[in-house]
């Protein structure tokens, strides 16, 4: 058993949301595994004051207590988007500037006070510092940085179960809650947990949650020139509904859910839909050059997306597409179908990592089909032209004569004909 004196960790941070639970009392979530060697312990302080003191007999399980404390900014997001507003358009539309600048505009009116626009949360966190010893068993920890790092998790774990609650009871509508909603800076600092123990150790810890960082306006970069000139090529397609600009506009909602909003069921959801609706393109673009009648070819989507990666891709494109080994579909299927299953059938919650599996298991299959239309230009190539962007090409070193001579069949009037085709082809889908 460990000789480390009793210590609790208290970790303060900022949620996005303003949630509607007061600092005036703490919510305790169990976490699996025994608690031992702590007795009766003081688990949250207002200044030296004791809050929230827990008998020996509840020190038995480990336990995260939260408090949620709410406070008021200077200035309402109204005001704020006021005054930003009003410092651009002043310079770039003087008539357009509002007459009451933000210098003479209150700190927060009277109407601006309530909690929609002027509230914030910070959330304060506490567990008994421990480390473990055995399966699911906790003893007491020393203060070490690892050690601060695998409580702030387990804190965070409990958090999110609290704001799901939360949420769920009182029919909250608020994004889901994700270590990404918490505010970039972390503030935590220890104590001795025995009630006459001594006051906080020093100096506090300051942690930077990363995953709060992606998608700030402050990392944001200027788009290139060519970046530009395929903005206005994406919207000459959307303008038209080629269905590739669902493929991009989904993967980037998938990554979205990821990265930002750590929303991990929606970022399986989107890719497993990027990815079918890109294999359907691929394989309705393969029938249309091959001549099929819409008639036909709707008969060819009749079987499972499984089905037909097995079946009806391998005699066009060459390669390797069987759903066992560790091909690229493989991976797919093991790392994103699945998940997408157990997310839409058994309600499963991702973890970080498995969404991440599934976004790249997407990724890899989108550039392996992308290789193999190009190896078979010469038969595809209106598909390659239509499925596969030249800038593709050069990452994959997949440039070409032939390709050249694809890419300049992609015109207007060849994109029209494939979607009245396409068209036809989904009126017979729905129809059988």
């Amino acid at each position: 058993m460990s000789d480390a004196r009793p210590r609790v960790a208290t970790y303060f941070a900022c949620y996005a949301d303003p949630v509607g639970l007061n600092g005036d009392r703490s919510h305790r979530v169990d976490l699996s595994g025994q608690l031992h060697g702590f007795g009766e312990s003081v688990i949250h302080w207002t200044g030296e004051t004791p809050f929230l003191t827990v008998p020996s007999s509840q020190m038995q399980q480990l336990f995260v207590s939260v408090r949620f404390h709410r406070g008021k900014k200077s200035r309402s997001v109204v005001d704020t988007a006021m005054d930003e507003l009003d410092l651009v358009a002043s310079q770039v539309a003087p008539n357009l500037a509002i007459d009451e600048g933000p210098a003479t505009r209150t700190a927060l009116d009277e109407d601006d006070a309530d909690d929609t626009w002027s509230s914030y949360t910070v959330v304060e966190m506490a567990i008994p510092l421990v480390k473990p010893f055995d399966h699911e068993q906790w003893q007491p920890a020393s203060v070490e940085d690892s050690v601060m790092g695998e409580n702030l998790t387990m804190c965070i774990e409990a958090l999110l179960h609290l704001l799901d609650a939360y949420r769920l009871v009182t029919k909250t509508v608020m994004r889901p809650p994700a270590r990404e909603r918490l505010g970039p800076f972390i503030l935590a600092g220890t104590r001795p947990a025995e009630l006459s123990g001594d006051s906080w150790d020093h100096p506090p810890y300051q942690v930077l949650n990363v995953f709060a960082l992606a998608g700030q306006p402050g990392i944001r970069r200027t788009a290139t020139e060519a970046e530009i000139r395929r903005m206005s090529t994406y919207l000459h397609q959307k303008a038209r509904r080629y269905p590739i600009t669902a493929v991009l506009e989904l993967q980037a909602d998938g990554e979205a859910a990821l990265e930002i909003a750590g929303d991990f069921r929606s970022s399986v959801m989107l890719y497993y839909s990027a990815g079918e609706v890109f294999l359907d393109l691929a394989l309705m673009l393969m029938l249309w050059e091959e001549g099929k009648a819409a008639s036909e070819a709707a008969l060819v989507f009749d079987p499972p997306l499984l089905v037909r990666v097995r079946t009806e891709y391998h005699t066009r494109l060459g390669g390797n597409w069987q759903p066992q080994g560790r091909s690229a579909v493989a991976e797919w299927r093991a790392n994103l179908v699945q998940m997408r299953h157990q997310v839409a059938h058994a309600g499963k919650s991702p973890t970080r990592e498995e969404a991440e599996a599934a976004r790249d298991a997407h990724r890899r299959l989108i550039e392996g089909v992308g290789t193999r239309f190009a190896a078979k230009v010469r038969r595809y190539p209106r598909s390659l032209s239509l499925l596969v962007a030249r800038e593709a090409l050069e990452r994959r070193g997949r440039v070409s004569r032939a390709a050249d001579d694809a890419l300049k069949q992609l015109t207007t009037e060849v994109m029209l004909e494939f979607l009245d085709w396409r068209d036809a082809v989904l009126i017979a889908r729905s129809k059988s």
